[in-house]
């Protein structure tokens, strides 16, 4: 199925230079309701999306490695889903294991260091997030993904699932939630500007 791809080091780089720093931990920005934003594709959300979690990795590549059994699930969610999912999916300044978004799941693989009291903490702060977006975390176990990979599969389809149109608006409304986190009020604005000016 299709993953969520990273964009080209000249992108980051340009991307730099437009935008102001990204702050290490979320903020609260103007409403963006003070301006139309329903009138900006959610494709050029994406692209914007997608931009600044090229920065965000860059900013935690450290923090947010890759755990072996996440390269383990990967190809096998690939091979055996039958929708969409992406790996090392951002939401305000969280970043999930996967996201499978027909069933508004969050996967988190849990291993030993997830009982830590930091860590305990980062999950506490991620169910809240998750929960404001009306998603929800499934935390199998690391032998679980593993060992039995397609009983977890199967466990992630026998889940509810929502429609294509549905899937998308959720996709759109958790672009606009991450961005207004990190960008300021000015940069959303000018998203918006660049957009109205393009179709005059």
């Amino acid at each position: 199925m299709k993953r969520a791809t990273a964009l080209t080091s000249a992108k980051q780089r340009q991307y730099r230079q437009t935008h102001e720093p990204i702050q290490s931990t979320p903020t609260v920005s103007t409403p963006m309701r003070l301006f139309d934003e329903s009138s900006i594709p959610t494709s050029v959300l994406k692209e914007e999306y997608q931009r600044l979690c090229c920065l965000l990795v860059e900013q935690h590549r450290e923090q947010y490695e890759c755990s072996p059994s996440e390269s383990f699930f990967d190809p096998c969610l690939s091979r055996y889903l039958d929708s969409e999912y992406y790996h090392s999916f951002w939401i305000e300044n969280h970043c999930f294991d996967f996201f499978l978004p027909s069933y508004r799941m969050l996967l988190e693989v849990d291993g030993s260091v997830h009982f830590g009291e930091a860590k305990m903490k980062k999950d506490n702060f991620k169910e809240e997030c998750a929960r404001s977006l009306g998603l929800f975390i499934y935390r199998p176990e690391n032998y679980e993904v593993k060992k039995y990979p397609l009983r977890t599969i199967e466990k992630i389809k026998s889940c509810p699932s929502i429609d294509s149109v549905i899937t998308t608006l959720l996709m759109r409304r958790i672009y606009l939630h991450t961005l207004s986190r990190h960008s300021s009020y000015r940069n959303l604005q000018k998203l918006f500007r660049d957009f109205e000016n393009s179709n005059k």
